[in-house]
């Protein structure tokens, strides 16, 4: 089913134990080091035989020798590569812990301590991927790891465009058909539009993965793929403070800078977004309550996991650009010709376009409904040329919450947000190796209003 079966020993070195997780384009397993006892993590993909399969596994190895070259804390560490039995294989540390979708799935964020420290290792991350000239592409909860070491907990950006860019290769193929996969709820306008991006894409897939930790929903929260690029493309970003009671106001004009749509109005880097939030939440450190979120979401229980991210399972709505556009010195691979390309990107921009419309037009008509608890974790869906949004499919790995209806109704008038206070007894927060100082993100200080 995996390519691979348990008990056999890959590379040489890495005896297969059992299957983590797996997804639609490979598994990810653990193994043991034959010689070391250790374990570690086996990451397969399965590719169809023939050329296209013989061009993507090279793609394969070209991204994976640009994922190795990345170091730092709060990235995965990539320790060796390989094809066994003609399916290739990447060995990576075995993590322990969960991934931000199982914790925002489970609860809120406490505090928003909490959410810049998750904010800040991811923000390090990414500024270590941008200055090698890489592009994430998918920044969001599930790709984010909250891995527990020696009782510490550190943040982990997984997944740096290894499977993503095999995605966009599937993706260049499906489009011709009028068929697009990837995470909508995370990905920039110009994603969406199919339109080149640079790392300031991955900014606004931050910012949008920071107001979902503090305002417990998702920043564009519809359940159909086509209604969610609608949203991206056209409805006002909601403000934090209007969504959360007792939180800064600051933070929103934050956000609202990250999440800029056009991209030369947002941070020019994540280093910058990351030191503007963590100034705000040092000048609020008393407060240890995110407040209350004014629409809450119903979320489902989910224990603690190993980390599990197969290639190819991605638990959302799924919609993908055609091509990314690197920085300069980025080795992504062979570009397609400019005539195909070209043709590529005007069938996804004009796809697009059909769809907004009719978002625009269904919302502009549809009578108003009843407001329904919207599930957090993302159901898997696919779009096709049919402005039509495909019904999500429930994931394997967990529990669906099903709302009895899909149309969301007016928020609710916003509440006076509650005065900080400055807490008598801050609570402790737990030792990390992920605050600030360790990722050499420097603090602004300013004077307390």
């Amino acid at each position: 089913m995996f390519g691979l079966s348990a008990g056999q020993v890959v590379g040489d070195k890495y005896r297969l134990t059992r299957v983590l997780a797996h997804g639609g384009m490979g598994a990810v397993w653990v193994a043991r080091h034959v010689e070391l006892d250790v374990d570690v993590a086996v990451k397969t993909i399965t590719f169809a035989h023939g050329e296209r399969g013989s061009e993507l596994r090279a793609r394969f190895r070209r991204e994976a020798k640009v994922a190795a070259r990345l170091r730092g804390p709060n990235i995965v560490r990539i320790s060796d590569y390989g094809v066994q039995d003609d399916t290739p294989y990447l060995v990576m540390e075995l993590l322990e812990g969960e991934d931000l979708r199982a914790r925002l799935d489970r609860t809120q964020v406490s505090s928003v301590s909490e959410a810049t420290r998750i904010l800040s290792g991811v923000a390090a991350a990414l500024e270590v991927a941008h200055a090698e000239g890489v592009v994430h592409r998918d920044v969001k909860p599930s790709n984010v790891f909250l891995a527990q070491e020696g009782g510490v907990e550190v943040v982990k950006l997984l997944d740096f465009g290894v499977a993503k860019a095999l995605a966009d290769d599937l993706t260049a193929d499906a489009t011709t058909t009028g068929q697009t996969v990837g995470s909508p709820r995370y990905m920039s306008p110009e994603q969406v539009r199919s339109a080149p991006f640079d790392q300031r894409s991955d900014i606004w897939s931050l910012g949008a993965v920071a107001f979902e930790m503090l305002a417990g929903r998702p920043l564009f929260d519809a359940q159909a793929a086509g209604d969610v690029m609608g949203q991206v493309l056209c409805d006002p970003i909601p403000k934090l403070s209007e969504c959360v009671d007792g939180l800064p106001r600051e933070l929103d004009n934050v956000l609202l800078r990250a999440l800029a749509r056009e991209p030369q109005d947002r941070y020019a880097s994540a280093l910058a977004f990351a030191q503007d939030f963590a100034a705000i939440a040092r000048r609020h450190g008393a407060m240890e309550s995110t407040g209350r979120a004014r629409s809450p979401v119903k979320t489902l229980g989910r224990s603690s996991t190993t980390m599990a991210t197969p290639p190819g399972d991605d638990k959302v709505e799924s919609i993908h650009p055609v091509a990314s556009s690197p920085l300069p010195g980025a080795t992504l691979g062979p570009r397609s010709s400019p005539r195909r390309r070209a043709g590529l990107v005007g069938g996804g921009i004009a796809m697009i376009a059909i769809v907004a419309v009719a978002y625009l037009v269904s919302r502009g008509s549809a009578e108003p409904a009843p407001a329904t608890a919207m599930p957090s974790a993302e159901p898997e869906v696919e779009t096709r040329e049919a402005p039509e949004p495909v019904p999500a499919a429930p994931s394997t790995s967990a529990p669906v919450v099903v709302p009895t209806t899909t149309a969301v109704a007016a928020p609710p008038q916003p509440k006076r947000a509650a005065p900080y206070r400055p807490a008598a007894k801050p609570k402790p927060q737990p030792k990390s190796v992920t605050r600030d100082s360790d990722f050499g993100i420097p603090i602004k200080t300013a004077p307390a209003p």
